[in-house]
């Protein structure tokens, strides 16, 4: 599959300005799609947590690290699509 310039800047726009570190946790992230969803359901879920309280929760789930590590990003997750990656 080809894309046109136009469709490959729709594409990385909504990343475009993020620090190369975290783009390379986005793509491996990205990998897992149901897990990303499932982070996201999780940090509804457990909005009162903050700082080093969410940061142990988060690691004691069973979800990728890129996964995990994206959950520190909540403009990262909220430009993730509703009904995840794989679309």
């Amino acid at each position: 599959m080809q894309l046109s310039p136009a469709q490959l800047r729709e594409l990385v726009a909504p990343i475009a300005l993020y620090p190369d570190p975290l783009i390379g946790q986005i793509l491996a992230a990205a990998t897992y799609p149901s897990e990303v969803m499932e982070a996201n359901q999780w940090m509804q879920q457990h909005q009162g947590l903050t700082g080093d309280v969410l940061a142990k929760e988060v690691d004691k789930q069973p979800w990728d690290p890129g996964v995990r590590a994206i959950t520190e990003f909540p403009a990262v997750r909220t430009n993730e699509p509703e009904s995840g990656l794989d679309g």
